[in-house]
């Protein structure tokens, strides 16, 4: 008998991102494999293709396995999300035209980790740059707070609904 022996130094997959590792939260980056050629992966999250989309903040390694069964694990890639938290404006409210309301956040606007916010439209409002305005439109209006932190964005918005006085002719 012949007993034909193939030895197989397998192939070395390691992992690459499309961008930047540190992500806004909400956002994610593409990570994909180098090296080869392999015929299935299995990631550390369960994705099993060449590669995946993260957008959770960890840790991510894949192992893959050649035609010959052979298998390799790849280097580790971490993962962080930064940003803002999220953010909520109140009061949604309810006001007669002609009254006033000032705006709130839950936010520690002034915090030294926020790099910056402002509110929008400029319509009817004491300040776009100040933690809580003072708004009295005439008609009914959202005003929307974009508060930025580390390259990141979060918004939030708030109704104020405007009770227009009765009009009465003769």
């Amino acid at each position: 008998d012949t007993v034909f022996i193939f030895s197989s130094n397998g192939g070395q997959v390691s992992i690459d991102s499309t961008g930047a590792t540190k992500i806004c939260t909400g956002a994610s980056v593409k990570l994909v494999t180098v090296g080869g050629p392999f015929v299935s992966y299995l990631w550390n999250n369960g994705g099993a293709g060449p590669s995946i989309f993260a957008s959770q903040a960890g840790s991510y390694f894949v192992i893959a396995k050649d035609s010959l069964g052979c298998m390799d694990t790849s280097n580790v890639i971490s993962i962080t999300t930064t940003g803002p938290p999220a953010v909520q404006a109140f009061p949604d409210t309810t006001i007669q035209m002609g009254d006033s309301v000032t705006l709130y956040s839950d936010l520690n606007l002034g915090s030294t980790a926020i790099d910056s916010f402002f509110w929008s439209p400029f319509v009817s409002i004491s300040c776009t740059n100040c933690p809580n305005p003072r708004v009295a439109p005439v008609g009914s209006q959202y005003y929307e707070l974009a508060v930025y932190s580390g390259g990141c964005e979060v918004s939030a918005s708030v109704l104020i609904q405007v009770i227009l006085p009765d009009n009465f002719y003769i």
